[in-house]
């Protein structure tokens, strides 16, 4: 009886546990339940080292599990060391203001993430959530002449986080939708380090302004919507951003494509470009890459942002210029994830119901439509090439001068970037009105196309659907090889089990009586 009453207590604490988890975030409008997601098996699927951190951990989902990362925790307790430094408080006393503070954000952070058991205790994950935390603020303050100078460390020796956000593949890892802290924990650590600097009127803005300005994109283009965005994380914090942006310009446009309702599922299907590049610049479309001089003139992670603002005007189709670097497609691949799951979570919240009624949209696709927009551009290393001399896309070099993506690795990574999510995906969703206003309008625009055009196109369509038939042929074989044949001596009995049914054929066909 009494371990039976035992067992009965353990599974009452636990279910109090869980409800006190989910309560620590209702009344919070910084933090939001399940807003850090992991990674579905159908995304993972398709390129799983895209969704996992290579430089830095960041948070507790990947905390401890790849040993490339643990040269990186030496320079956490670095930035640390010099983040206290620059309190001009008792170190000791510091670390344990923010230590305290994390302990009773315990249950907000676990409900931050959308995992049951993130496998640390309280006192482990508040040292996690420290560590991380002063890392990433102490990034956001070195990176700002402003702030640098405001907050100056004693220290004789420079800080670490100066010459860490240099690294591309650092900020990469910034916005895997995995390795990501809820915000919150950077606005309460900025709070208690430097309250006459991070105040309650600017703190939040100032972490969001420096946060977004070391990824490369900048805070002042929001213009009056710029006071502060509601978002939980690096990823979404980036997301939001251009959603604003985009919207901004949106308004300029007045673009007034339907988007919710009845009409969401008709506009939606308008999202796939009918024409590749080779075959609209047959028909006497204009193609251009672009690059506005706020890029031109900022830093190497401001050139590599996304822009996402195509534009098609008097036949010329106008893309800003995508520059593929060794981090991109992950960088991609993880915003696209990011939606994915923040509108599986709107549907099972009801949320987007509530929209649909009150004739609001939810979560925009603007990566994910954009990915479809340039997979449809892009049906062979035809259309590469074209891209490539319209400087719409550029490709960056590695150390010996050599190109990171060759043409045909670049149509294998357009056309799986959307592996795992289907078309009838897309109807459910809110697309982005910007791309499907150009979609339509160059779904729409005549064809001049001359005899030479005509035979161009033929001849483009068969070499197309050639490269495709050998594409999906070597797709077929690398998945029977990693589902079916992973090892020597899988291969070695699928092709005895093929050679024994092809014998058994044999024999019943030479044994069968034959008519006279």
């Amino acid at each position: 009886m009494d371990r039976e009453a035992g067992h009965r207590n353990t599974i009452l604490d636990e279910w109090a546990d869980s409800m006190s988890t989910m309560l620590g975030c209702v009344d919070n409008e910084d933090v939001e339940t399940c807003s850090i997601y992991l990674v579905s098996n159908q995304l993972r699927k398709s390129k799983m080292e895209a969704y996992m951190p290579h430089v830095v951990s960041i948070g507790p989902l990947h905390q401890g599990k790849i040993m490339e990362l643990q040269h990186m925790e030496k320079i956490k307790w670095r930035c640390l060391t010099h983040l206290l430094s620059r309190s001009k408080r008792d170190p000791q006393k510091a670390l344990r203001n923010c230590g305290r503070y994390l302990l009773k954000l315990d249950e907000v952070v676990r409900a931050s993430y959308s995992v049951d058991d993130l496998g640390f205790n309280s006192s482990k994950l508040a040292k996690i959530m420290v560590l991380d935390g002063c890392f990433l603020l102490e990034l956001l303050i070195s990176s700002s002449t402003e702030l640098d100078n405001r907050i100056k460390s004693d220290l004789s020796n420079p800080s670490p986080g100066a010459s860490v956000i240099l690294w591309e593949k650092v900020l990469s890892d910034l916005t895997i939708l995995e390795n990501q802290i809820p915000l919150i924990v950077l606005y309460a650590l900025s709070h208690i380090l430097f309250s006459e600097v991070f105040t309650d009127k600017d703190g939040k803005r100032l972490i969001q302004e420096h946060a977004l300005s070391i990824l490369g994109y900048n805070y002042g283009t929001l213009g009056s919507t710029s006071h502060e965005l509601k978002v939980f994380h690096f990823l979404e914090l980036v997301h939001a951003s251009i959603d604003k942006e985009k919207e901004k310009d949106r308004v300029k446009k007045d673009l007034t494509i339907p988007i919710v309702g009845e009409d969401k599922r008709v506009t939606n299907r308008k999202v796939k470009l009918d024409r590749c590049a080779t075959r609209l610049q047959a028909a006497g479309v204009k193609i251009e890459g672009t690059i506005n001089e706020q890029r031109r003139n900022s830093s190497e992670a401001a050139m590599n942002r996304f822009d996402l603002r195509v534009k098609f005007s008097d036949g010329k189709l106008e893309i800003p210029q995508l520059r593929i670097t060794e981090t991109m497609e992950a960088k991609w691949r993880n915003f696209i994830a990011w939606e994915v799951n923040k509108n599986k979570v709107e549907k099972q919240n009801g949320e987007r119901a509530i929209s649909d009624v009150m004739n609001e949209s939810g979560i925009r696709f603007h990566f994910l439509c954009y990915a479809w927009f340039f997979k449809s551009l892009i049906c062979s290393v035809h259309d590469v090439r074209v891209l490539l001399d319209s400087e719409v896309i550029w490709v960056a070099s590695d150390k010996e001068g050599k190109r990171v993506k060759s043409d045909e690795d670049l149509v294998d990574l357009f056309r799986k970037m959307t592996e795992g999510i289907s078309e009838s995906d897309l109807e459910e969703t809110d697309t982005d009105p910007w791309i499907s206003e150009v979609i339509m309008n160059l779904n729409s625009y005549p064809s001049t196309l001359s005899a030479t055009g005509t035979w161009r196109i033929m001849w483009h369509i068969f070499r197309g659907n050639l490269a495709s038939f050998c594409y999906n042929w070597t797709h077929s074989f690398r998945v029977l090889r990693r589902d079916y044949i992973p090892t020597r001596w899988k291969l070695i009995a699928v092709l005895a089990a093929a050679a024994g049914l092809i014998l058994t054929a044999l024999q019943t066909a030479f044994s069968a009586p034959r008519r006279k």
